[in-house]
Parts: structure tokens; sequence; C-alpha cells
């Protein structure tokens, strides 16, 4: 008997064992779940400083470039995740996220394009496209006297782009503000408060439905005549636009409140400040979809809280903008940072927000791959196919000892 319980507990530590060792194979390292500040400071120490030194050439030469790369980073992140996605290029066989109809004025590939032929240079094959893009807007807003972003790298670059998938992570045409922010909860795990801070990294994405309270009635917009993919344009309308305090619009992202609100011609919104109404009709004429006005004519290419001082006193340019009074927590949050005295808590604020969403659906280690070109994905190579051996073979030995050690146990 004591034999027999010997052997049992024999048995049964080994089960243990098998398990543990099962449970340690099945399991990814650590880092593979996070990224981490200084990702790069052993296999390309210089990578942030020559991001920043692009980036400061290139702003320097085009000021609105920082809103335009801020943007491009927020439209990837919340289409599948911070992986470089939208960089893809359309193939004969399927239309890249780029190419949808809401992203087709979105800009800034050739900046992203630029870099990382000099990260390439300087580490050939190491950072990826997705780290590229993200330090890039990163340093967008630290060049528009914004604040420094310390931001965990280590993305990898994903292999599916479609154009499809734009529409399904976007809010439905006719979505108030109240769905937009539950969109964020549900589906991106990010606050009320997320969606008044990063205001315009995204949402101009967007159709929102605003109602108005006009004398004792409430009117519900028309979602076709308030919206950014309104009939003249069905595309995103903001290619310069970041966060709305930096950027620029097109005319046809806001004629509608000027010309035809509601669905009545010649109508504009009562909720906009009237002379403000006067000088965006003198900047955007009828019919004008291409002109660019500032988002933020005070203060355009500066990252400050004066976007919320502008929305608060119904001077937002986009139908997004005045969205955010609809809202009691938006609104509340507006309010706020429209009266403050100093930027440190919209800056810390936003540097919060900002790392929450670069950490959204991000790819790390074998997940994802660096691309050689971040508009196409990596062609098969022998060394990709060395490595799936490797895996394979590592697989099968690991199974070999599995079934060795069951029969042991067995014994």
């Amino acid at each position: 008997m004591a034999a027999a319980a010997r052997a049992g507990a024999g048995a049964g530590a080994g089960a243990v064992v098998a398990l543990l060792l099962l449970t340690m194979i099945a399991m990814p390292p650590p880092a593979e779940a996070h990224l981490q500040i200084g990702a790069y400071n052993e296999t390309c120490p210089q990578a942030e400083e020559v991001v920043l030194k692009e980036m400061t050439a290139m702003v320097g030469k085009s000021p609105d470039l920082a809103g335009a790369v801020l943007r491009l980073f927020s439209v990837d992140c919340f289409v599948g995740g911070c992986e470089a996605s939208i960089l893809l290029d359309s193939t004969a066989n399927s239309t890249a996220e780029k190419d949808a109809p809401l992203n087709k004025g979105v800009g800034g590939y050739e900046a992203v394009d630029a870099i990382k032929a000099k990260l390439d240079a300087a580490c050939p094959g190491v950072v990826s496209c997705a780290d590229t893009l993200a330090l890039a807007a990163r340093d967008s807003v630290r060049l528009s006297k914004g604040p420094f972003i310390p931001l965990p790298t280590g993305r990898r670059d994903g292999n599916r782009s479609v154009a499809a998938d734009v529409a399904l992570n976007s809010p439905a045409p006719g979505a108030t503000i109240a769905d937009i922010i539950a969109l964020f909860a549900t589906k991106f795990n990010l606050t009320a408060k997320d969606v008044a801070v990063l205001s315009g990294t995204w949402l101009s994405n967007s159709c929102v439905v605003a109602a108005s309270r006009i004398k004792d009635g409430i009117i519900g917009l028309n979602i076709r005549n308030i919206c950014l993919c309104s009939p003249a344009t069905k595309h995103n309308t903001t290619p310069q636009a970041g966060a709305h305090t930096i950027g620029k619009a097109r005319c046809s992202a806001v004629s509608p409140r000027l010309y035809n609100f509601g669905g009545q011609k010649g109508a504009s919104d009562p909720t906009l400040d009237a002379s403000y109404t006067a000088t965006l009709r003198g900047e955007c004429k009828p019919g004008d979809n291409a002109t660019l006005v500032n988002l933020d004519p005070t203060t355009p290419t500066v990252f400050d809280t004066n976007y919320y001082a502008l929305v608060a006193g119904k001077r937002g340019l986009l139908s997004t903008d005045a969205a955010l009074l609809l809202d009691p927590t938006t609104k509340a949050y507006v309010s706020s940072q429209a009266n403050a005295t100093s930027p440190d808590q919209f800056f810390a604020d936003f540097a919060a927000s900002f790392v929450a969403m670069s950490k959204l659906g991000a790819l790390t280690h074998h997940n994802g791959e660096i691309r050689q070109a971040c508009s196409k994905i990596n062609p098969p190579s022998s060394a990709n196919a060395a490595a799936a051996a490797r895996s394979r073979r590592h697989l099968t030995a690991t199974a070999g000892l599995l079934a060795t050690l069951a029969v042991a146990l067995v014994l």
C-alpha cells in the first residue's frame, strides 16, 4: 500500500511538472504583451532622435503637417489598432484603408515614408512603420508647443488593411454624441473625457447628429446636412486636422452649417456664433469644397486650450466640435479648459489619453513584422521561411517531450 501511495504521489507530482511545462511552453514572453519606454535603446538608440530631427525639419517648412500626422496616427489606431495598416496601399485584389471613402482626405503618408527611410539608413530593419508613425505623431504635438509625451514603443506592423473596416469602426450614420461616447467605452475602453481630450484626432471621420434647442423645441438636425460626410463630399473633409487645436479643414466640412442647415437653402446653423458665421462665409463661398480654413483661427499651429474657448463660445468650426456641448461630461471638460489659466491640466490629460490610444491593438514580437516599405507588406523571404521552420521544429520537439513524459507518468 505504501508503494502504491508513493507511486500515486509520484504520478501526481509528475502531472504537475507536465502541466507546468506545458504552461511555460504555451505562455508568450511577458514582453510580448506590452510596449515599453525605450524599446529601441539597445537595437537603435538614436531612433527617437532621428524621428524628432526629421519632423522638426518638415514641420518647420510646413506647420500644417503636424496636424496631418497626428490625425493619420489616430485614424490608424481606431481601425484595427496602431499597427500601420493605414499606410498600406491597395492591391489588385483588395482596397486598403487609406482608400476608404472616409479616409480620402487623410494625409501625411510621405512624411512617414521619409522618416522610415532615415531610420532604416541608421538601423536597417529595426524600427517598425507603426512606431515611426507613433513617434512622428508624438513629436507633432511637441513641435506645436504642446507637451512632450513619453511614449512606449515596440509596435510591429500588421499585414491587413481593408477599406470596409473603416466604416465598421466608425460611428454609424445618425450617431449622437452619446453613441460615440458609448462606442469609445465598449470598443476602445476609453472614456467620455477621452472623447473631449482627443476631440478631432478621430471624430472628424464621423457623422454626428446634434440636437439644438431653438426657442422651446428640440430640433434633430439632419445628418446629411450637418455632418462631415455630406452628399457633396462623402468622405472625410479634414485632411489637415489633428486634435482640433491645430490643423485645417476643407470648406466642404463646414459649408452645410453655413448655407444649407437643416435642409433649408440659405439657412445657417443657429448654434454657430453669428459673427463667426459671417467670417466663414467670407472664406467659404457656396460650392467651394477645396479651400482650407483654420480649425483654430486664433492660434492655428499652436497646441493649446484656445480650441475649448472657441467651442464654449459657439465658434467650433465643425459639427463634431459643437456636439461636445451636448453631453454633460464633455461639456464640463470644455468649460473647464475654456476657463483654465494654464494648459498644464489639458497637457497632462492629452498625454494620458494619447498613450492609451497608442496602445490600441498594438502588435509586438512575432505577432507582427517590420515592413521594409510602409506601403507594402513584406514579400516571403528565406529568412521568414527559416524562422517558420525553426518554430515548427521547436513545436515538434516539444510535442515529443510531452509525449515521452506522459508515457513515463503512465508507467
